[in-house]
């Protein structure tokens, strides 16, 4: 049985990825259907809501270069310098988990 995904704002239920708009607020990791997230963005929520959903393809394309330059530090970095990397970890992190626990659920 999958699970369901639900809007932060309205309560309702996601149906599909489409719909599904994953953002920040902070530390958590929110799920609003796409209508949901506009009405976030025009409200006082703006100063805390992400402009740039997760899930999105800039989401997806900024955990990309997280990656690439993760890589590139790990290389050029020195030894005492490495922890850095994890700094450099977190958007391509966010979207793994993005993925597990909301967009794998859905069709």
């Amino acid at each position: 049985m999958a699970k369901k995904v639900i809007c932060e704002h309205c309560s309702g239920e996601i149906g599909s990825k489409d719909d599904l708009v994953v953002a920040n607020l902070f530390i958590n990791m929110e799920t609003h259907h796409n209508d949901c997230y506009a009405q976030g963005l025009k409200t006082a929520k703006t100063f805390f809501l992400n402009n740039h959903p997760i899930n999105s393809v800039g989401g997806t394309m900024n955990a990309l270069y997280s990656l690439l330059l993760s890589a590139v530090a790990l290389y050029f970095l020195e030894d005492g310098m490495r922890f850095i990397v994890i700094i450099a970890l977190i958007p391509f992190l966010l979207r793994i988990l993005s993925y597990i626990l909301y967009e794998r659920h859905l069709i």
